[in-house]
C-alpha cells in the first residue's frame, strides 16, 4: 500500500503459515521511528484485527519499540495518513489489552493490541500459565481466521516466534488435527 509518492513498500515482516492457512500471522520487528508508517500502511493492507506486542518500549535500557498507538485519554496519534487513538485499555496482570481506533482517509477500523509485559528480551517467562491466557483472550478476540494477526517483539524472531509455536501447537490440539496432515 502506497500513500504517497515517497513511500517505499517493504517492511521487515513475514507471514507465518498457520494451522489453517498460509498467511495465519505475520511476523515483524518493533516499528522504529523510519518504520512506524510502514507499519501502520502493514496493518491497514492486510485488515489486521489483532496486534500482539511481546516486547516494552525500553529494555535493558536502550529503545526497542517506538510507540505507535495512543493512550486513553491522549489526543489522537497522527502518523501520516494515519489517525489512532486508544478507546479503552483493560490491563491484565501480564499483559494489556488496548482497543485501538485507526483512521485512514474516511474509513476506521477497531484494531486490539495485546502488549505482553513480562518476558524479558534474550530471557524466558517465569511462567507459560499468563502466556497461554493471552493466546486464549487472542483467539476470542479473532473472529476471522483468514485475517493474519500481527507478532512482534523488538527483532519480530525470537519471542515473535515462540508465540506463533505456541499458538499453533494450541490451534492444531484444539481442533483435534493431526500432525501428519
Amino acid at each position: 500500500m502506497i500513500t504517497s509518492d515517497e513511500d517505499s513498500s517493504y517492511i521487515n515482516a513475514n507471514f507465518i503459515k498457520g494451522v489453517y492457512g498460509p498467511k495465519t500471522y505475520i511476523a515483524t520487528q518493533g516499528p522504529l521511528p523510519t518504520t512506524i508508517l510502514d507499519f501502520w500502511r502493514m496493518i491497514w493492507e492486510y485488515s489486521i484485527l489483532i496486534i500482539v506486542m511481546a516486547c516494552m518500549e525500553f529494555e535493558m535500557g536502550k529503545k526497542k519499540c517506538e510507540r505507535y498507538w495512543a493512550e486513553p485519554g491522549d489526543t489522537q496519534l497522527q502518523l501520516g495518513p494515519f489517525s489512532i487513538s486508544c478507546e479503552a485499555e483493560n490491563r491484565k496482570s501480564d499483559y494489556t489489552i488496548r482497543t485501538l481506533k485507526a483512521k485512514f482517509n474516511s474509513e476506521t477500523r477497531t484494531i486490539y493490541q495485546f502488549h505482553y509485559k513480562n518476558w524479558p528480551d534474550h530471557d524466558v517467562p517465569s511462567s507459560i500459565d499468563p502466556i497461554l491466557e493471552l493466546i486464549w483472550d487472542v483467539r476470542c478476540y479473532q473472529d476471522d481466521n483468514s485475517v493474519p494477526i500481527c507478532i512482534h517483539c523488538s527483532a519480530g524472531c525470537g519471542r515473535t516466534g515462540v508465540l506463533c509455536a505456541i499458538d499453533y501447537t494450541w490451534m492444531l490440539l484444539k481442533d483435534g488435527v493431526s500432525f501428519s496432515q
